[in-house]
């Protein structure tokens, strides 16, 4: 029996969590939720707003929801989301690609998303709500903290350790043993090769403060 799913997000970052959802199967995606109406998603059809999931969730019990709202840089309005459903006693599944290679001994918390091509290697942690976007790298044994998105070709070395509501823009690189605190911004293409001590946002090779 085929656990039934709604995707809460109707934009971009939603539609390939659908893409994802419908290539691999064993789920039964019930459509999206948004502000608005976008259209169909990938075929699926739009909902309601997320007061809709009461009425969807009395037809089926075992509701699952999948976060298909974007992080991007400023994760306040995706963490309020997912605080608010879960607070109404709704479950988020986790979501991975068909072309993904996560280790066996990778740890993937509630809520996360590994998006195709990337690669989650053995015993890294995706913590709840992390995003391992198409075509990045979480190597061996480093952690993403809680709503921490690791954008497009980016890459983290083993043993790092990036805090909570961060963001690794797009090819950006984490070397080996590197720690990044909460709420910090690597900009994309930079480089990353000592610990970061302070939150802030920054950019460059290697990476400076600019915020």
């Amino acid at each position: 029996m085929t656990t039934p799913v709604v995707i809460v997000g109707g934009g971009g970052h939603a539609r390939v969590v659908a893409s994802m959802l419908l290539e691999s199967g064993g789920r039964n995606v019930l459509g999206y939720t948004d502000l608005v109406d976008g259209g169909p998603l990938e075929g699926l059809p739009f909902l309601g707003t997320d007061a809709a999931l009461d009425g969807v969730r009395l037809r089926h019990a075992d509701l699952e929801l999948a976060l298909g709202v974007g992080h991007l840089g400023n994760d306040r309005v995706r963490r309020g989301i997912a605080e608010r459903l879960e607070g109404a006693g709704l479950k988020f599944t986790t979501v991975v690609a068909k072309s993904a290679a996560v280790a066996p001994s990778a740890a993937l918390e509630r809520g996360c998303v590994v998006m195709p091509n990337a690669v989650v290697n053995a015993g890294a942690r995706a913590g709840a709500f992390a995003i391992v976007n198409s075509g990045a790298v979480l190597e061996h044994d480093a952690s993403l903290g809680d709503h921490t998105h690791l954008a497009p070709g980016a890459i983290v070395c083993g043993d790092t350790h990036i805090g909570r509501d961060s963001f690794i823009g797009a090819g950006a690189v984490v070397v080996q043993g590197v720690t990044i605190p909460d709420e910090t911004i690597v900009g994309a293409g930079s480089l990353v090769c000592r610990s970061i001590d302070t939150s802030g946002v920054y950019v460059g090779c290697p990476v400076r403060r600019v915020r």
